[in-house]
């Protein structure tokens, strides 16, 4: 089993900390490497993950948006209650995937929402337009 970068897992945690304190999320690109194929998207925390994917279900399947903000209200926990955990999954919207044998950008695959357990990332980038001011 490999074990998760501390890195990544600093900064997985830090994007954690400050969505459930209610602050805005600074935009992160990140690629990572998992198995050989590239991933790019946006950092994004497992609130905001949560939130998209109940906006998809609702779309597919009629779900009730109170149902699924209850849910939420539910689950939710606060800085003190996570200091101290460990995150296990990282979480990114806006994804694309990049395969090795990939020959035309046009065939790249995408998705809105994408979910990876942090100890199979074999490595990341995060992306050099990044500013912290922003």
């Amino acid at each position: 089993m490999n074990s998760a970068d501390p890195m990544l897992l600093l900064l997985v945690g830090n994007i954690e900390l400050l969505a459930k304190d209610g602050h805005d999320i600074p935009r992160v690109e990140l690629n990572l490497c998992v198995n050989g194929l590239i991933i790019v998207g946006d950092l994004i925390s497992s609130l905001e993950f949560e939130k998209r994917s109940h906006k998809m279900m609702k779309a597919l399947f009629g779900i009730h948006f109170e149902a699924i903000d209850e849910t939420a209200r539910k689950v939710k926990t606060t800085h003190t209650e996570i200091q101290g955990q460990i995150p296990e999954f990282l979480h990114l919207g806006g994804v694309e995937f990049w395969p090795h044998n990939l020959t035309e950008v046009s065939d790249a695959v995408s998705t809105k929402c994408w979910r990876v357990r942090i100890s199979s990332i074999d490595a990341f980038r995060i992306e050099e337009n990044f500013t912290p001011d922003a």
